[in-house]
């Protein structure tokens, strides 16, 4: 007599080829399978309506299932009779059609109009549990977890697939934020320039801790140090010579010349155009199938005036 499995249940499913695939899972993974079931729960019989049933359909439906049964008495009887193959096949499966015709009509009449349509039936589950023996429940459990696991992990980083990483977010909104400089400051080689109110200095002393736009402060007029490489980064140290107030604010340097600034890169040279491509010359195919028609009417203009020659020749 038919009894529930023994054990109880280790994981449940809204369907059952979400169960299937546990199974599945735990096959792949080397799991004695033999000790697992699949339990459905709250069965419910479902009668699914095909069609509307008449006398023409039954009719259908009923010589085709004789001719069936005809085809397969047509062939036994042509293999060992040694008969016209054809022939035989024909008469069986015509006779097999109009028996099976009748009795699927009398059939039908016999219900008396009670049974007007066609259906199937399934056995349908609320939940499908996998159930497995108290012996390997424990395993079985935590093999489950880890496909779980593993197909929420899979989710995530298609999920994520297509954002950039939280670390190079972090690192280019901390460089500048807003995709902005400070206030007072300007991007470049020659590094963050001197805020308005800012006192001029002894020229190019080293800035401390790498406090950004600390990097050799600005001398008189507002000249940075030589010693100051790019934005927001200590100097290497003293530069040579020093810087002394000029006239209208520009330092004067004493023992060399100040820095040059650096050059913009030239512009690359622009390719001359593409030469436009020729226009395509010749006839359409429409002029072609005119002159075609105009030779022909030629051609049979000069045969009709050589034959009326010929007949007067004569």
């Amino acid at each position: 007599m038919p009894s529930m499995p023994p054990g109880g249940p280790v994981a449940t499913y809204p369907s059952y080829a979400e169960a299937q695939k546990a199974v599945d899972y735990l096959s792949d993974n080397k799991f004695p399978v033999q000790y697992v079931s699949i339990v459905g729960t709250d069965l419910k019989l479902v009668e699914r309506v095909t069609g509307r049933l008449t006398y023409g359909r039954v009719a259908l439906a009923a010589a085709v299932s004789g001719a069936y049964i005809g085809l397969f008495v047509g062939v036994l009887f042509a293999f060992l009779e040694q008969r016209d193959f054809a022939a035989t096949l024909t008469s069986t499966i015509a006779i097999g059609a109009g028996f099976g015709m009748i009795f699927g009509l009398v059939s039908y009449a016999m219900t008396g109009g009670r049974r007007d349509f066609t259906s199937t039936s399934q056995m349908v589950a609320a939940q499908y549990a996998v159930w497995c023996t108290p012996e390997y429940a424990g395993q079985a459990q935590q093999m489950l977890a880890g496909m779980t696991d593993a197909v929420a992990a899979g989710l995530r980083q298609a999920h994520q697939g297509g954002e950039p990483a939280g670390g190079d977010r972090a690192a280019a909104g901390a460089q500048h934020p807003g995709g902005r400089y400070p206030a007072g400051q300007q991007g470049g080689p020659w590094g963050a320039g001197p805020s308005s109110g800012s006192q001029p200095g002894t020229g190019g002393q080293a800035g401390t801790g790498g406090q950004e736009g600390a990097g050799g402060q600005a001398g008189t007029g507002g000249w940075p140090g030589s010693g100051m490489p790019g934005s927001g980064r200590p100097g290497p140290g003293r530069p040579q010579g020093a810087a002394h107030p000029g006239t209208g604010g520009q330092p004067q340097w004493q023992g060399q010349q100040p820095p040059p600034r650096p050059q913009s890169p030239p512009e690359p040279a622009q390719s001359p155009p593409e030469p436009a491509p020729a226009a395509v010359s010749g006839p359409t195919y429409s002029e072609m199938i005119a002159r075609k028609k105009a030779e022909q009417a030629r051609r049979e203009a000069e045969g009709q005036s050589s034959r009326e020659q010929e007949e007067g020749e004569r």
